[in-house]
Protein backbone atom coordinates (compact mmCIF):
# COMPACT_ATOMS: atom_id res chain seq x y z
CA UNK A 1 0.00 0.00 0.00
CA UNK A 2 1.45 3.40 -1.15
CA UNK A 3 1.92 6.14 1.62
CA UNK A 4 -0.67 8.39 -0.63
CA UNK A 5 -3.31 5.30 -0.52
CA UNK A 6 -2.80 5.07 3.63
CA UNK A 7 -2.88 9.09 3.74
CA UNK A 8 -6.33 9.09 1.77
CA UNK A 9 -7.75 6.02 3.80
CA UNK A 10 -7.27 7.78 7.31
CA UNK A 11 -9.38 10.82 6.10
CA UNK A 12 -12.45 8.45 5.39
CA UNK A 13 -15.21 8.26 7.81
CA UNK A 14 -14.91 4.66 8.91
CA UNK A 15 -17.85 2.51 7.65
CA UNK A 16 -20.05 1.41 10.71
CA UNK A 17 -21.45 -2.28 9.81
CA UNK A 18 -24.97 -2.04 11.91
CA UNK A 19 -25.71 -5.55 11.48
CA UNK A 20 -22.54 -6.62 13.22
CA UNK A 21 -23.18 -4.13 16.31
CA UNK A 22 -26.45 -5.60 16.41
CA UNK A 23 -25.18 -9.08 16.94
CA UNK A 24 -22.62 -7.75 19.54
CA UNK A 25 -25.22 -6.32 21.36
CA UNK A 26 -27.69 -8.88 21.50
CA UNK A 27 -24.55 -11.23 22.34
CA UNK A 28 -23.60 -9.33 24.96
CA UNK A 29 -26.68 -7.70 26.72
CA UNK A 30 -29.47 -10.63 25.91
CA UNK A 31 -31.35 -8.31 23.62
CA UNK A 32 -30.74 -5.12 21.30
CA UNK A 33 -32.74 -2.64 23.98
CA UNK A 34 -30.89 -4.51 27.17
CA UNK A 35 -29.24 -1.99 29.88
CA UNK A 36 -30.00 0.82 31.60
CA UNK A 37 -32.87 2.84 30.20
CA UNK A 38 -31.61 6.18 30.12
CA UNK A 39 -29.19 5.15 27.17
CA UNK A 40 -30.25 6.34 23.49
CA UNK A 41 -30.94 3.46 21.39
CA UNK A 42 -29.50 3.75 17.73
CA UNK A 43 -31.55 3.03 15.20
CA UNK A 44 -31.25 2.79 11.77
CA UNK A 45 -34.34 3.93 9.32
CA UNK A 46 -35.29 2.24 5.73
CA UNK A 47 -34.45 5.59 4.35
CA UNK A 48 -30.52 5.42 5.67
CA UNK A 49 -31.06 7.94 8.26
CA UNK A 50 -29.53 7.01 11.60
CA UNK A 51 -32.03 7.84 14.40
CA UNK A 52 -31.47 7.78 18.18
CA UNK A 53 -34.34 7.16 21.04
CA UNK A 54 -34.46 6.29 24.84
CA UNK A 55 -35.54 2.84 25.36
CA UNK A 56 -39.14 2.11 26.54
CA UNK A 57 -40.24 5.04 24.26
CA UNK A 58 -43.47 3.56 22.34
CA UNK A 59 -42.32 4.59 18.91
CA UNK A 60 -39.67 6.79 17.41
CA UNK A 61 -39.96 8.64 14.39
CA UNK A 62 -36.64 9.08 11.85
CA UNK A 63 -35.67 12.59 11.70
CA UNK A 64 -35.23 12.21 8.17
CA UNK A 65 -38.11 10.92 6.05
CA UNK A 66 -40.87 10.55 9.64
CA UNK A 67 -40.99 6.94 9.19
CA UNK A 68 -42.83 5.98 12.49
CA UNK A 69 -40.55 2.68 13.91
CA UNK A 70 -42.79 0.93 16.66
CA UNK A 71 -39.58 -1.46 18.02
CA UNK A 72 -39.03 0.38 21.10
CA UNK A 73 -41.53 -1.26 23.51
CA UNK A 74 -40.35 -3.46 26.79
Amino acid sequence: MLLSDIIKQAKEKPHLDWEVYCQWKILHCGSLWGGDESKPVVWKCSCGAVNTSVAGEKYGRCQHCGLIFLAFLK
